[in-house]
């Protein structure tokens, strides 16, 4: 629990809008006090009167309480998983269906790395079988500023580390040092803004309707105190469609399944509500 001066701290925050109280207290702490010592102050009661003073650093704290970090195929198991077993299933599954494409949510997207890397997995997939249904990747995140970087879709060399060769060859083009995915890919992938602590609005409203096949929830829960990673997931539980799965980060598998979700392939991180059945074909 939190007290002056970080009471007074939370203060600040919510004249210009932001509820810190939702955030994880060590979280919150640390972040503080990384733009405390940046800021050159001597103690926390002389930082929120800098605060009170500078918009600039202001708006540098608020920024910092909203982590976006994001790579390609971030975790290769979950991704070699969803390459080999759950996306192929589930486009036959669709494709027996006949019920539309498929609709995955990237959520907390950051940069846009985490959607395009599920994007060229079925794209290739699609490049594989011309008669698999069309697919729709919807990436939301709070920063504008990470959400015009994801349209964009240009990034340089050392963010692709992750990429094969021939995948960086098919999915990006080239020019110097900067990569740019293709325009298929990118026309696939809706970026737009959504609060997923927020009380209102259960789905991004450019998804329309939710019922996602697919969505990813990675390395965003813990930075929030535990009734707000509740609401998160409940947020997320329902929008998925029946047989969805979802896609969280290692150091939240325990929260999921305490939340009954159950792991279908072992250290994978890939979850499925408890009264699913198991993956079909």
């Amino acid at each position: 629990m939190l007290h002056e001066p970080y009471d007074r701290l939370h203060g600040i925050l919510a004249e210009q809008g932001l509820d810190a109280s939702v955030f994880e207290d060590t979280f919150f702490r640390k972040a503080a006090e990384a733009r405390r010592v940046a800021a050159g102050s001597g103690s926390l009661e002389d930082y929120c009167g800098i605060l009170s003073d500078d918009p600039e650093e202001l708006t540098r704290l608020t920024s910092s309480l909203h982590v976006g970090y994001s790579e390609f195929f971030r975790s290769p198991l979950t991704f070699a998983c969803l390459e080999t077993l759950l996306l192929p299933a589930m486009i036959k599954r669709k494709s027996r269906s006949l019920d539309g494409g498929l609709r995955i949510w990237s959520a907390a997207c950051a940069g846009g790395q985490e959607a395009y890397s599920v994007a060229m997995l079925c794209d290739e997939l699609l490049q594989q079988d011309g008669t698999a249904p069309s697919y729709q990747v919807f990436g939301t995140d709070i920063d504008q500023a990470a959400l015009q970087s994801a349209r964009t879709g240009t990034y340089d060399v050392h963010a692709l580390g992750r990429l094969t060769l021939k995948r960086t060859q098919a999915c990006f083009s080239r020019q110097g040092e900067s990569y740019t995915v293709v325009q298929r890919i990118r026309d696939a992938v809706d970026f737009s803004i959504f609060d997923l602590i927020a009380d209102k609005g259960l789905c991004p409203p450019i998804s329309i309707y939710g019922n996602f096949d697919l969505v990813f929830c990675c390395n965003v829960l813990f930075y929030y105190k535990p009734q707000v990673q509740h609401r998160i997931i409940e947020k997320i539980t329902s929008c998925l469609a029946p047989g969805s799965c979802l896609v969280t980060g290692e150091a939240e598998r325990e929260l999921f399944a305490r939340h009954h979700f159950r792991e279908i392939f072992p250290g994978s991180a890939i979850f499925r509500p408890e009264h699913e059945g198991g993956l079909s074909s």
